[in-house]
């Protein structure tokens, strides 16, 4: 409320140093109130810490076992050698084609649209607009992949989805498992991807992929074991938003 745009960084805004130290505040006047509060803010912080570096422990967890799991050092289930395929041969991979734009609307007509990585948080699609005559459609639980830059990028269709050029969806018979794998291999792409500023992937290119697979038996144990990793990261990065939900609860509630 008293800050103001600096002489000589304008769009900046700074507040005065005499101002800074003029603002007015509603204070305890009991010191041991004030270090009570302190003491229990600091409490709050370093659990709030903590949760984080577990989340950052677990995804470091998960990460390891992975390529652990995929370089086949690490066996769970049979073991079985993993044979070579290409994912078309046991994929369906559809291309997405931008709708025309005088479709588009945000007024929930249609269907949501997904062009690319704008349309993606935190590995689920959040579409920002709708398209009334969707092209290439992706239904729920599809995997999406990123085809344009960022390529490579994976994500889950959250609902039946109208897909534009810079995605695709793949799907399969064993659609935890073939998640897994796109997430392991989503580096990958960068050796085959083409074009200048902007990279891209195309749909042979993602067809003709060559990866090792294990029996059918085993990628549905491989699927439902890192599934279940990153349920319990989940759980925790859910547990990291509350408390940090409940610092800001406390501090409107201490302060104000």
């Amino acid at each position: 409320m008293i800050a103001a745009e600096g002489a000589r960084n304008h769009g900046l805004l700074n507040v005065p140093t005499e101002d800074f130290f003029a603002t007015r505040h509603t204070l305890p006047t009991n010191l041991k109130e004030q270090k009570k509060i302190a003491a229990f803010m600091k409490l709050l912080e370093r659990r709030i810490d903590a949760q984080r570096r577990l989340v950052e422990n677990l995804k470091s967890y998960k990460r390891g076992v992975s390529t652990a799991i995929f370089t086949e050092s690490l066996h769970i289930g049979s073991k079985s050698k993993w044979q070579e395929f290409s994912l078309g041969d046991f994929c369906t991979v559809v291309m997405g084609q931008s709708p025309d734009s005088t479709t588009y609307n945000s007024d929930g007509l249609g269907l949501p649209l997904v062009q690319g990585n704008a349309d993606i948080c935190e590995g689920i699609t959040q579409p920002q607009h709708f398209t009334s005559a969707p092209t290439k459609i992706a239904t729920a639980n599809s995997i999406l992949l990123s085809v344009r830059a960022p390529v490579g990028s994976v994500s889950i269709a959250n609902q039946t989805v109208c897909i534009g050029r810079g995605v695709c969806s793949i799907t399969s018979e064993n659609m935890d498992f073939l998640y897994q794998l796109l997430v392991h291999i989503q580096d990958k792409w960068k050796k085959i991807e083409q074009g200048g500023t902007f990279t891209a992937i195309s749909g042979d290119d993602i067809r003709r992929f060559r990866v090792n697979i294990p029996c059918v038996s085993d990628q549905i144990i491989v699927g439902r074991f890192l599934g279940a990793i990153d349920h319990l990261i989940n759980q925790n990065k859910a547990i990291c938003v509350a408390l940090s939900k409940l610092k800001s609860a406390f501090l409107q509630i201490l302060f104000i």
